[in-house]
């Protein structure tokens, strides 16, 4: 039973941890989008690009969109350390059940 309810632990684990990384490249490709957005902006507007009122406004949504990131990175590293701690889990157990059976 405790083999099933790892192995369970796992599956769930794994399936947050790639809705994470999903959201996490969604970010991540808006905020290629608004990098190259400013890029383009500031190409045109040449010296008075970095005052342009919807550069700033660009910029402060990369960093909302850089500060969720890190929020998820750090979700992922959680996600990460549970999964490694229960893979262990699974291991032991399957080490166990096999000095058991043949041991």
């Amino acid at each position: 039973m405790a083999f099933l309810t790892v192995q369970l632990n796992v599956s769930r684990i794994t399936s947050q941890k790639a809705d994470v990384e999903y959201w996490m490249a969604i970010i991540s490709e808006k905020r290629t989008r608004i990098t190259n957005q400013v890029s383009e902006l500031q190409a045109g507007e040449a010296a008075q690009a970095m005052d342009s009122p919807l550069i700033v406004q660009l910029q402060a949504v990369d960093k909302q969109l850089e500060l969720e990131l890190k929020k998820y990175e750090s979700i992922q590293q959680a996600l990460s350390t549970q999964l490694d701690s229960y893979q262990k889990l699974l291991q032991n157990n399957i080490k166990r059940e096999c000095k058991f059976e043949f041991g």
